[in-house]
Formats: C-alpha cells, sequence, structure tokens
C-alpha cells in the first residue's frame, strides 16, 4: 500500500512535488534534516521515499543509509515511527494518528482491529499513555496489556558494543530496521531460553 501525504503549511507543498521526483526528494531530504517532532509527517515523509526510491536519486546506496545520513540522531527514533505509521494507517487517519502520542500508538499496535474500533479507546489515545492502558483495561480485559518495567544498566564499553552488535545484527537478519532495543532484548532472551532451559532442567533433576 502506498502513502500519500497529507499536507500542510509546513511541509510547503511537498506532495505537489511528485511531477518531479528529483525535487521532490530535495524537499523531502530537507524536511527530515530539520526534523519536525510531528512523529506522523516526518513517518510519512520517509515511507514515501522508501516507496518510490526516492532515495536513489540523492546518491545513497539504501533508504536505511539515507535516513541515517540525513538524520544521525534520530534516525533509530524514525524506523520506529515508520513502523508504527504501517501498522495503524489501515485503522486511523493521518490527522487521528498525529494526536496521537508515539507510546500510546506502541500500545495501540498491538491491540485487536475490534478494540482499535471502539470510540472510548480511540478517544483515550489522544492522552497520556498511562490514562490509554487504563482505558484498554477497564473495557478490553481480554487484550492483556502487559505493563513495563524500566531498567537501568551500566554495561562497561566492551559489553555496550556486544549490545549494539546484538541489535545491529538482529535489524538485519529479521530485515527490520525499526526493532526497537525491547524487541532485540526480547528476541535475545528467546534464544538463550531455549538453550538454557533444557540445561538447567537436566542439572535440576
Amino acid at each position: 500500500m502506498e502513502t500519500t501525504l497529507t499536507c500542510n503549511h509546513e511541509i510547503r507543498g511537498t506532495a505537489n512535488l511528485q511531477s518531479d521526483p528529483r525535487e521532490e526528494f530535495r524537499a523531502i531530504d530537507e524536511y527530515v534534516r530539520a526534523y519536525d517532532k510531528q512523529w506522523v509527517t516526518v513517518a510519512q515523509m520517509c515511507l514515501r521515499v522508501k516507496q518510490a526510491e526516492l532515495w536513489k536519486l540523492g546518491g545513497y546506496s539504501s533508504w536505511e543509509g539515507w535516513i541515517t545520513k540525513a538524520a544521525p540522531k534520530s534516525a533509530r527514533t524514525i524506523f520506529w515511527h515508520v513502523g508504527l505509521l504501517r501498522d495503524l494507517e489501515m485503522d486511523f487517519s493521518a490527522e487521528e494518528l498525529a494526536q496521537m502520542p508515539p507510546e500510546t500508538a506502541k500500545v495501540m499496535r498491538k491491540l485487536s482491529r475490534a478494540t482499535r474500533s471502539d470510540p472510548r479507546v480511540r478517544r483515550a489515545s489522544n492522552g497520556k499513555r498511562k490514562a490509554f492502558l487504563e482505558t484498554v483495561k477497564t473495557f478490553h480485559p481480554e487484550e492483556h496489556i502487559e505493563g513495563e518495567y524500566e531498567v537501568l544498566l551500566h554495561p562497561e564499553e566492551s559489553v555496550f558494543q556486544m549490545w549494539r552488535e546484538v541489535i545491529d545484527g538482529m535489524r538485519i537478519v529479521e530485515e527490520e530496521p525499526a526493532l526497537s532495543h525491547e524487541q532485540c532484548f526480547e528476541m535475545m532472551l528467546h534464544l538463550v531460553l531455549q538453550g538454557l532451559r533444557p540445561e538447567v532442567e537436566k542439572r535440576c533433576r
């Protein structure tokens, strides 16, 4: 499905530039480098560049390479936001998503389409994540939304470099540059437990 850009005065008519792909890429590249905090607009533009392969017009070897170069400090966040957009755009308009904080959208992507269509859930999605979670738990307990824990680690530099290698490797293997640290951590735990559990059971006999 190809995303259609929703224009506003900030985009400066980007959608009207589609007859000139090179100029369209230049305008989007400039906008992403400025990195507006409206996550939906940035995600729409980046997805447009991917779908139309406009990154080639900038001399880049890949879409991921262009984003990393255009927004080095925000690339991982942009990848994540593009993933949110692709998962939710079938059920929400761009205007609705623009009112939804990214952390709330992260929870919304886990809900069934039936729950997403509930007007009470949709109204609550414009607010804080905590209030949104309470609404879902109250009216749709079947969703079993898990709570989250904040974990602060202080690894040595060599350990941190290994962690970065694991994240980069998982994103390549899964062909999903938007994989979050939490998703990578969960996948890594599953892999470790597959080998660990049989050994633990053997020793506990």
